[in-house]
């Protein structure tokens, strides 16, 4: 087995990226049906912006970018490309999510906390952090998370 530790602290992010989820046909058939029986052609333009626009304004950015931009861009597409292919194994204990407000408003917590508690057997203890995904570790928002983290070590350690 493995070492015991005070805390598994896991910041602003899921066991895989959030794209990774595949819909099934089935799902993708109630969900094209439920748009239209609620009169919803958003999802159109969505369409088009993500399969279209994102993809040739993304590539066109890469195609201009400074060799700095490029290697931060190849960075997340491997790492995003490891995480998809690791296996998660249970955890025996908790996990502390430290999510952002971002993640509350645009309604992802609740996807971040239940993918989290499939892998944690002690359950997912979740705390809400000002901020978003990119500025998490940005001032004035890490000193607020570095507090956070200090407050749960603080706790187990007693």
């Amino acid at each position: 087995m493995g070492e015991e530790c005070a805390l598994v602290g896991i910041i602003d992010s899921p066991p895989t990226p959030l794209y990774f989820h595949k819909r099934t046909v089935k799902e993708k058939l109630q969900r094209f049906t439920k748009m239209i029986f609620e009169n919803d052609w958003g999802f159109v333009t969505e369409l088009l912006r993500r399969r279209l626009i994102i993809p040739i304004t993304g590539r066109w950015a890469y195609l201009v970018a400074d060799r700095q931009l490029k290697k931060k861009a190849d960075f997340w597409i491997n790492t995003n490309a490891i995480l998809e292919e690791y296996v998660w194994e249970i955890f025996p204990g908790k996990i502390t999510l430290f999510a952002t407000e971002q993640r509350q408003e645009n309604q992802s917590l609740k996807y971040l906390i239940d993918e989290w508690t499939l892998l944690a057997k002690g359950g997912v203890d979740a705390f809400i952090l000002s901020g978003n995904h990119e500025n998490i570790f940005k001032e004035p928002e890490v000193q607020k998370l570095a507090q956070q983290i200090k407050q749960c070590l603080d706790k187990t350690n007693k």
